[in-house]
């Protein structure tokens, strides 16, 4: 049987590695989106290169993912928001 990797988990255990011994010092954005990035890569089918974020060589297929991401995460922010202002006028 074929031995599976899981890049990412072992991805994150490097980067809290890092992390631990002062190598690595991301803000919370880059964080957020290091994470949005993770996320669009394992839909479209490509391995996440922590250097390749970085540098900001994004394939074009995980920048798209990206993208719909946050379309939506806004698009449910303004819903919510539209939502509790039509509730207070009610």
């Amino acid at each position: 049987m074929e031995h599976v990797i899981d890049y990412l988990a072992e991805e994150e255990k490097q980067e809290q590695a890092a992390e631990w011994l002062g190598q690595v010092k991301m803000t919370e954005q880059q964080r957020l989106e290091y994470k949005l990035y993770r996320a669009a890569c394992l839909l479209s089918n490509v391995e996440p290169v922590r250097a390749d974020f970085i540098t900001g060589d994004i394939p074009w297929c995980v920048i798209n993912d990206m993208e719909l991401e946050l379309n939506e995460n806004e698009l449910e922010r303004r819903e919510t928001a539209q939502a509790k202002a039509f509730a207070a006028h009610a």
